[in-house]
């Protein structure tokens, strides 16, 4: 996926979660996205086929709605996108600054192991020590924590992080959501565009010195000698070999041997012309400051084209997805739901379809049976017909029911017997109703105690049948966490549907 349609998917997810109500983006906006995208897809025969297009299109089409009802979705699209103008300003900036700053050791006199472009070396042979270190992995964690920086300092510039609204509002959030994660997604791809201005940067800084140092020259004679409390003749001409060697050896310019240098103290005369001193350093910033830099920042910029052609977003490990790929799919969950031993009211059928619709997908189908008495599960066994024919069977128990493996657990195990000999895709998965024993103990001190109590005898009887229980308050709306773990609890295998589902 690229940087622009990974752009609008975030962008989407992020409405989409928010908006629970579909108040900026309808139901009937997100079913036709699904059928645009899939029209799309069909039609234009393109090879990129699969999740990512789909994901990709349906994107598109939702970003097209959204756009024309709500501003504020272009100027969070404009925000999100890399300020493509600091590519050029700041290399332009650090070559007039180097330019600007050029100070060949004051006046007319150029001191040679105190020389401007001595501490720029430094620097960036500083830099490439990191940069290796970096490579080896021994700072991996600060690398990460550098990139997460860059994108933050992106993010304010661009004005993306100022993307806040009222927390009271769907748009509010959203945007809010949109900005810290595309900030975190985007991160490495920023880090590269980030590395390559800098490294252009650097070059066209150590440019703008030794521009200034020649076009400084130009009108006066600058001095070349040396002055130190510390070092003797013999150890600058060491210095001197190891920083201007390479330089001398490419140039032809011969280093002065240790007596010449010594000849060269301020203390002694006046020195010598440095028109060749500023050959050697000029031809040493080339050698370790341009052509270095130049080449990282290509290989930045390489990076960076290749993060942006192959986007990482995420795939069917996110709910989101998983979510939005079963209902395009046409993967409409059939769940059929078995309650035990009580007669679920009209709100806890309704909290439970949206559950269920939550997880499975806007398309999923609930259907519910007729309570089964206490007592009579051998019976309904009998006469229950093909279970299998169904996606997800459900059965459904009272939390205020005191859990008996003769009777809860033997119609569980029934079930998985039937489901296992019958060979068909239903999930088997039990969900235990909270409700009614919340009512029975309303506000005693010991409630959250004795739910917990209750819920491990649930758990100890129901782990014969090899079944996992589901708790839930079914006489109240459920937030998005519930139903991420109702989704767990129903699909456990690595694909978006199971059963029949998954051969539609």
């Amino acid at each position: 996926m690229t940087e622009e349609e990974a752009r609008l998917v975030l962008l989407v997810r992020a409405v989409e979660i928010e908006d629970a109500a579909a108040t900026l983006l309808t139901k009937e906006d997100r079913q036709q996205a699904t059928i645009a995208a899939l029209a799309s897809q069909a039609a234009n025969g393109q090879g990129r086929h699969g999740d990512e297009a789909l994901l990709a299109l349906r994107a598109h089409f939702a970003t097209g709605r959204l756009a024309t009802r709500v501003p504020a979705i272009d100027s969070a699209l404009r925000a999100s996108r890399w300020p493509g103008w600091l590519g050029w300003a700041i290399p332009i900036f650090a070559f007039v600054l180097g330019i600007a700053t050029n100070e060949i050791g004051g006046g007319k006199r150029l001191n040679l192991i105190a020389f401007p472009l001595v501490g720029m070396l430094a620097w960036n042979v500083a830099v490439y020590l990191a940069i290796v270190f970096k490579q080896l992995g021994k700072v991996a964690r600060a690398r990460t924590h550098s990139s997460g920086r860059l994108s933050g300092a992106v993010a304010w510039l661009s004005g993306l992080s100022r993307l806040r609204g009222g927390a009271e509002q769907p748009l509010g959030r959203a945007l809010t959501r949109f900005a810290t994660e595309w900030t975190r997604a985007s991160g490495p791809l920023t880090a590269s565009r980030a590395h390559r201005m800098l490294h252009f940067g650097a070059a066209a800084f150590a440019t703008g010195v030794v521009a200034g140092m020649y076009l400084r020259a130009l009108g006066i004679e600058y001095r070349a000698g040396w002055e130190s409390t510390f070092l003797s003749a013999g150890l600058v001409h060491q210095l001197l070999g190891l920083v201007l060697g390479p330089a001398s050896l490419l140039s032809g310019i011969r280093l002065p041997d240790a007596e010449h240098l010594a000849g060269l103290r301020w203390s002694a005369g006046r020195g010598e012309n440095a028109g060749l001193w500023i050959h050697l350093y000029a031809m040493t910033a080339l050698l370790f400051v341009f052509v270095p830099r130049v080449l990282l920042g290509i290989g930045s910029g390489i990076a960076a084209v290749r993060q942006r052609r192959r986007f990482p977003v995420s795939g069917r490990e996110d709910f989101y997805v998983r979510r939005l790929l079963r209902t395009a799919r046409g993967g409409n969950a059939e769940v059929r739901v078995v309650p035990y031993g009580f007669r679920p009211a009209k709100p806890m059928r309704t909290v439970l379809g949206r559950l269920l619709s939550g997880a499975l997908g806007d398309g999923t189908r609930t259907a519910f049976d007729t309570p089964i008495a206490y007592g009579e599960e051998e019976e309904w066994l009998v006469r229950s017909g093909i279970i299998a024919e169904v996606d997800h069977l459900l059965v459904l128990f009272s939390m205020a029911s005191t859990p008996e493996a003769e009777n809860h657990g033997a119609l569980v195990t029934g079930i998985r017997e039937t489901i296992e000999r019958d060979g068909g895709g239903t999930e088997l998965t039990v969900i235990i109703d909270e409700s009614t024993y919340r009512e029975r103990l309303g506000n005693q001190s010991d409630t959250t105690g004795r739910i917990g109590a209750r819920r491990t005898a649930w758990e100890r009887m129901l782990s014969t049948t090899l079944v996992q229980p589901f708790f839930a308050n079914l006489m109240q709306d459920q937030d998005t966490e519930v139903i991420r773990r109702l989704e767990a609890a129903l699909v456990r295998t690595p694909t978006l549907a199971s059963g029949r589902a998954a051969q539609r």
